[in-house]
C-alpha cells in the first residue's frame, strides 16, 4: 500500500499557536471595536443618565415651586389670613397687638406645615417694609424686585436669589409673591412673601449626583436667563431652549435642557472632557486586562498540552497492546471524561474483538460439524419419504384406504414442513398445508371440525413467511371449542389498495381478554406440547421481523362470540417479493 507522507505538525506548537492567535486576534477586534465605538457609547450613556438627572431637578424644583404656591395661597386667598392682615392693617393699640398675633400663629403653622420653606411673610410696598414674617428679614428686603421666572395669574415665581432673612443673605433660595387686595374700594395691596429654606437650593443645584463637574442655568419662558452659574451664560442674555442636548461651540460645553410645564426652562453645562477621561480609563483598564489574558492564555495552553500529551501517550499504549494481541488487559480510567469515554469504548472495542476472535473459532469448529449434519438432513428426509411411500403402498395392497390416505396426507405435510425451498411461500401453498393438517387432525381425533376457505383469486401468489397462518388454525381447535363440532374460517381478502388481510376466525367459546393476552404471550415452549409446537408468539414475530415492526397479530374475542386472528400485510409485487 502505498503511503502519502507530508509534513507533521506538533500538536502543541499548533494548539500554543491557536490559543494565543485566538486571544490576540479576538481583543484586536474587540479592543479596536470597542475603542471606536466606546467614545459614542460612554457619552450616550453620560447623556442619557446627566438628562434624566436633569428632568429629576427639574421636577424636584417645580415640586419646591408648588410648595411656595401652596403656601402664598394659604397667605393671600385664604378668607382667615387675608381677613386678619385687613384687621391688622386697619387696627391700632391693642386690637393690632392682638391681629399681629394671630397672625404670626397663622404663618406659623403654615411654616410648620411645610419643612421645605424658609421665610415667609407679608410686605407693604407703598412703605417697602416687611410688615410681618416668620423669620428676621434684612431691613432693605424688596421681594418685589427680584427678576421672574414664570407667572400662574397673580401670582409669580421669582428666579434663584439670595434669601431675604437677615442671617441668610449668602443663601440661594427660589421664592413667590402673591398679591393680597387690602380693601375692596381700594387699589392698595401687600404682598405675601414665600422663599424655600436655604438647604433646598443647595441640594437641587448640587453637582455631586453626576460625578464630575455640572453647572445650572435657570431661563424663563422666553429662554432669557435669570439664574446663572457660569459668565459665559450671564443673567439676562438669551440662551437657546430649542434642543434636548447640544454642543455649544463657542464655550465647548454640552448643554442639557428640560422644559417644565409651568414655562420655565432648566439647562446644565457640562465639560465634554470629562468623556474622554473616562475612555482614557476604560483603555487602560483594556490593555492590562488584554496582557494578563495573554498571560493566563500561554499558561492555560502549556496545561492542556500536558494533559493532553499524557493521555494521549496512554491511548497510544493501548493500541500498542491491542496490535500484541493483549485483548485482557485491564482499563484505568483517567478522570477526563472525553478520554474516559473514549478510552472505556476503545477497551470494549478491544474486548468485542477478543469476544469475536473466539466466535469466529467456535464457527468454524460449528461449520465443520454442521457439515455432518447436512449430509445427515439430507439422507433422512429421503429415507423418511420412502419408508411412508413403503407403508402406504402396503396400505393399499392390504386394502387399507384410511391408513393409506393417512399416510398420504402426513407425507405432504412432511415435505411442507422439510422442504428446502426457502422460508417463504405463497399463500395458497399454505393454505393447502393447512388443508392437509385438517385432515390428518379429522383421521387422528376423528374430529367433526369443519374448514372453509375464502381466497381471492389475485392473492394466492402473495407470498408469506412459512407457518404464520397454520399456528392460527391450530389455535383455533385447541383453544376455540369445547366439544368435536365447530367452524374454522380462514379469509384471505383485499384491505384497501396496498394491503391484504388475513382472517382466521372460529364460531367457538370465545374468552375474555385476560385469557385472550395470556395465550398470545404464550412462549414457543409451552406450544410444543400439542399441535405443529408453533406459538402465537412465534407468528407475531416472524411478522414483525419480515415485514417491518407497523405490521403484527391482531386478535379480537368475547365470551360466547368466538375469536378472530387477523393479519394486515402489504401487497407486493413480483419483483418485490421475497426469495
Amino acid at each position: 500500500m502505498r503511503v502519502q507522507t507530508h509534513r507533521a505538525y506538533k500538536l502543541r506548537s499548533i494548539l500554543i499557536a491557536c490559543l494565543v492567535a485566538n486571544i490576540l486576534l479576538s481583543m484586536l477586534l474587540i479592543g479596536g471595536l470597542s475603542y471606536y465605538s466606546m467614545q459614542s457609547v460612554l457619552r450616550n450613556k453620560v447623556e442619557k443618565g446627566v438628562q434624566l438627572n436633569v428632568r429629576q431637578v427639574a421636577g424636584e424644583i417645580g415640586n419646591a415651586i408648588q410648595n411656595l404656591e401652596s403656601a402664598a395661597k394659604q397667605m393671600a386667598i385664604s378668607g382667615t389670613a387675608a381677613g386678619r392682615l385687613k384687621d391688622y392693617m386697619a387696627s391700632t393699640g391693642y386690637a393690632k397687638v392682638q391681629n399681629k398675633q394671630d397672625l404670626d400663629d397663622l404663618l406659623g403653622s403654615i411654616s410648620y406645615s411645610n419643612a421645605s420653606l424658609g421665610l415667609i411673610g407679608y410686605f407693604d410696598p407703598k412703605n417697602g417694609e416687611m410688615l410681618l414674617s416668620t423669620q428676621l428679614a434684612r431691613p432693605d428686603a424688596q421681594p418685589d424686585s427680584f427678576t421672574a421666572l414664570s407667572a400662574k395669574g397673580s401670582l409669580e415665581v421669582q428666579g434663584i436669589h439670595p434669601s431675604l432673612y437677615l442671617y441668610g443673605s449668602k443663601q440661594l433660595v427660589l421664592s413667590v409673591i402673591q398679591p393680597v387686595q387690602l380693601q375692596a374700594d381700594s387699589p392698595r395691596q401687600a404682598y405675601a412673601y414665600a422663599e424655600t429654606n436655604y438647604n433646598v437650593v443647595d441640594q437641587l443645584l448640587s453637582d455631586g449626583r453626576y460625578g464630575f463637574p455640572a453647572r445650572y442655568i435657570l431661563a424663563d419662558k422666553q429662554g432669557r436667563i435669570v439664574y446663572s452659574q457660569l459668565d459665559a451664560y450671564p443673567v439676562g442674555s438669551q440662551a437657546d431652549i430649542g434642543f434636548e442636548s447640544v454642543s455649544d461651540e463657542r464655550t465647548g460645553l454640552v448643554l442639557f435642557h428640560e422644559a417644565s410645564s409651568e414655562g420655565w426652562h432648566l439647562l446644565l453645562a457640562v465639560d465634554p472632557g470629562f468623556y474622554r477621561s473616562e475612555l482614557d480609563q476604560w483603555l487602560g483598564r483594556f490593555i492590562v486586562f488584554a496582557a494578563l489574558c495573554l498571560v493566563i492564555s500561554l499558561a492555560a495552553a502549556l496545561f492542556v498540552w500536558r494533559l493532553i500529551q499524557s493521555r494521549l501517550t496512554l491511548l497510544r499504549g493501548e493500541i500498542e497492546s491491542m496490535a500484541d494481541s493483549h485483548f485482557e488487559r485491564e482499563h484505568h480510567p483517567v478522570r477526563i471524561l472525553e478520554f474516559d469515554v473514549l478510552l472505556l469504548r476503545f477497551a470494549k472495542m478491544r474486548q468485542r474483538i477478543g469476544e469475536l476472535l473466539l466466535q469466529v473459532e467456535e464457527k468454524e469448529r460449528r461449520k465443520r460439524h454442521l457439515e455432518v449434519e447436512k449430509l445427515k438432513y439430507q439422507i433422512n428426509p429421503h429415507f423418511i419419504h420412502n419408508t411412508l411411500n413403503t407403508i402406504q403402498w402396503m396400505a393399499r395392497m392390504s386394502k387399507q384406504e384410511d391408513i393409506f390416505d393417512m399416510v398420504a396426507v402426513f407425507s405432504r405435510i412432511l415435505q411442507y414442513n422439510l422442504s428446502k425451498e426457502g422460508d417463504w411461500v405463497t399463500v395458497a401453498e399454505e393454505l393447502e398445508a393447512i388443508e392437509d393438517y385438517m385432515k390428518l387432525q379429522r383421521i387422528r381425533y376423528n374430529y367433526q371440525f369443519r374448514l372453509e376457505i375464502s381466497l381471492e383469486d389475485k392473492l394466492k401468489e402473495q407470498r408469506i413467511p412459512r407457518f404464520i397462518v397454520q399456528p392460527l388454525v391450530e389455535n383455533a381447535m385447541y383453544h376455540g371449542f369445547t366439544d368435536q363440532n365447530g367452524c374454522v374460517t380462514v379469509r384471505v381478502r383485499r384491505e384497501g389498495a396496498v394491503h391484504y388481510a388475513i382472517e382466521v376466525s372460529d364460531d367457538g367459546i370465545g374468552m375474555d381478554s385476560q385469557a385472550l393476552e395470556r395465550l398470545l404471550e404464550e412462549s414457543d415452549e409451552s406450544s410444543r406440547k400439542s399441535g405443529l409446537g408453533i406459538g402465537l408468539s412465534f407468528v407475531d414475530r416472524s411478522i414483525r421481523t419480515h415485514f417491518g415492526e407497523p405490521y403484527r397479530l391482531h386478535a379480537a374475542s368475547s365470551p360466547g362470540e368466538g375469536t378472530t386472528m387477523s393479519i394486515i400485510l402489504p401487497i407486493r409485487s413480483h419483483e418485490e417479493e421475497p426469495t
